[in-house]
């Protein structure tokens, strides 16, 4: 018979008496599960050893070189609750929060516990969920019974003022720090711990990777703001400004798209040129920012970057051959336009926020179910209508009135530079601002509607293809500018005015 190795809980020194099981530590496992979204393990195993190892030190009862969820009843009692309070929805594949989540998280913490009481008191729901997990010789009828008392003491404890988190000193120049303070609402915590990964000392580390990962990057630069100064209560100085802007640049950087790999800028592309080691990964460069990849070589290319603070963005793999079968009314249930309406939801959010978590888990789960051929165009689908949006946000629409006709001479150099491939930069003045700011562009077609004029092209400052409406641009420049956006932000020289 094997022994496992005793696990030792390790009290926090919060306000609160020490609960080994809190609304705060099963907000924090759900998100652990929407930030990783577990593979579900055959059999009643459920998890694997690494994402045990990992969830039993976000909740502070780490248990090293744990194998089986059984031998932490700890950890047990918390999935067994979420499962039992319809807040956690274990798959056929994967384990995701429930769309409940959202709306227990911003209640009151009375109103959580007594939720997570009835839980525990439903006749048929607890003993049908613990029958289900195989987990009736671990929680027995006296620690189930413990929970119920832990919980009702915690409902007549006084609620912690909340105290906001701290900036600490970062570990290196390329991660930060926040700690997290026992007093936080649990609707915050959950979104904080989207962003980065929680230290064994109940902090937080954020870095390039972690922020510009998926789902985080469809947060957007106003969310993900927005949360850190919530979570402070101060605004996040300008220098911590920039560097957020430049890490969600990062999520874009590097893209796969079947077997064509895509990347922001041409010098991406030609580091990977320069390591003799992941030179085999590329097949044949197409374009200077586009090569063929060789799939089988996508994990090594994955490390490579990740070690350097950069994703490799690619889609999930496709679905097990012994995928779960459809819901009884799966005729009635229209899976493409569900997944369409999701995956906007999820582009949304980098514009705005938005009351409920990025529903990265629902896609999964979606996909699971969906052909690949079919999950391509949609995506392409829900990219254009992104991408539409997009121009409308940024000023592109007829109401507002040319300021001027583009001359002959700019649609002349326009369209040398299309035809040459060359690089361009232009000031431009958007509809809401006073001052033009300087874009280093590739200049990729010219279009005319409803009386105006547009140039599509590739901008290096916003690693992205944009719209221009030629009647706000107000210089170009054929100068040998450089193409970093500091640059770009910077450039005070033209060859002509307009």
């Amino acid at each position: 018979m094997t022994q496992t190795k005793p696990y030792y809980p390790v009290p926090r020194q919060d306000p609160l008496p020490y609960y080994t099981l809190t609304p705060r530590t099963l907000a924090i496992c759900l998100a652990y599960i929407q930030r990783h979204i577990p593979r579900r393990l055959s059999g009643r195993r459920l998890l694997s050893p690494s994402h045990l190892t990992r969830l039993t030190q976000w909740i502070d009862q780490p248990a090293p070189g744990i194998r089986s969820i059984r031998a932490h009843p700890t950890l047990a009692a918390h999935l067994t609750l979420l499962i039992a309070a319809d807040l956690l929805a274990v798959a056929e594949h994967a384990l995701h929060p429930s769309r409940s989540v959202m709306e227990w998280l911003i209640l009151s913490p009375v109103a959580q516990i007594d939720r997570l009481l009835q839980a525990i008191r439903h006749t048929k729901t607890w003993p049908a969920t613990i029958n289900s997990l195989g987990w009736s010789d671990i929680l027995t009828l006296d620690k189930v019974a413990y929970l119920e008392q832990m919980l009702m003491r915690q409902r007549e404890t006084p609620p912690v003022a909340a105290a906001p988190a701290v900036w600490q000193a970062p570990s290196s120049p390329d991660a930060w720090e926040l700690s997290l303070p026992g007093g936080l609402p649990v609707w915050l915590l959950f979104d904080l711990l989207q962003l980065g990964q929680r230290l064994p000392d109940g902090s937080l580390r954020l870095t390039p990777l972690s922020i510009a990962s998926h789902p985080v990057c469809h947060y957007g630069y106003d969310h993900i703001r927005w949360l850190l100064e919530t979570a402070t209560q101060t605004p996040l100085p300008a220098a911590q400004q920039r560097q957020l802007q430049s890490w969600l640049r990062r999520a874009h950087a590097y893209r796969i798209h079947g077997p064509l790999l895509s990347v922001a800028r041409p010098q991406h592309l030609q580091k990977i040129y320069q390591n003799r080691r992941l030179r085999p990964c590329l097949l044949e460069q197409i374009s200077p920012r586009h090569a063929l990849i060789n799939p089988a070589l996508i994990p090594k290319l994955r490390r490579w970057l990740a070690r350097r603070g950069y994703p490799l963005n690619q889609p999930p793999p496709p679905a097990p051959t012994s995928a779960a079968p459809p819901p009884a009314n799966s005729e009635d249930l229209d899976l493409p336009t569900h997944w369409f309406s999701l995956r906007l939801l999820l582009g949304l959010q980098k514009y705005l926020p938005l009351p409920l978590p990025a529903p990265a888990a629902q896609l999964f789960r979606l996909e699971q179910t969906l052909p690949p051929a079919a999950i391509a165009e949609l995506e392409q689908l829900a990219q254009h209508t992104l991408q539409q949006l997009d121009n409308v946000i940024q000023g592109r629409d007829a109401f507002f009135p040319a300021r001027q006709s583009p001359t002959p001479h700019l649609i002349h150099t326009l369209q040398t530079a299309i035809a040459h491939g060359s690089v361009l930069h232009i000031a431009y003045r958007a509809a809401a601002s006073r001052q033009d700011k300087w874009h280093a562009i590739e200049p990729l077609r010219l279009e005319s509607r409803a009386n105006l004029a547009y140039l599509h092209a590739y901008s290096r400052r916003a690693q992205a293809n944009r719209t221009f409406r030629l009647d706000r641009i107000t210089a170009v420049s054929h100068s040998g500018l450089e193409s970093s956006e500091e640059t770009a932000d910077s450039a005070d020289g033209a060859d002509f005015s307009l």
